[in-house]
């Protein structure tokens, strides 16, 4: 594994465990079978390590709700979001970001 690929996943591995340190289901508050979900998805990279891009659902609100009803789900999201933290981060998810590994080495000293 090369290094850029290292950092990504210290990264990915930095970012789910702090969300899930958030303990419950953002949705129904269950502390049982949670997963961290992204909002607008991982290949994203402007939000893939956005704290406000990950949620910690149960694995019924990660799987039946947010891939199943992702309308329903986006009504959700705006609202626990709120409209302005919400179009924020779907500005920052359309432009196309890459990151240099100084970058990436960044990120990693802000999330540690």
């Amino acid at each position: 594994m090369n290094n850029r690929k290292k950092l990504i996943k210290k990264l990915d591995d930095l970012a789910r465990a702090k969300v899930r340190a958030r303990g419950k289901c953002e949705v129904c508050g269950k502390t049982e079978t949670l997963q961290v979900a992204h909002i607008f998805s991982r290949r994203h990279k402007g939000v893939r390590w956005d704290e406000d891009n990950l949620l910690l659902l149960c694995y019924y609100h990660h799987l039946h709700f947010a891939h199943t009803n992702p309308v329903e789900f986006s009504e959700w999201v705006r609202s626990y979001l709120g409209e302005q933290k919400y179009n924020r981060l779907r500005v920052k998810a359309r432009v196309i970001t890459k990151f240099s590994e100084f970058d990436l080495e960044q990120l990693i000293e802000n999330y540690e």
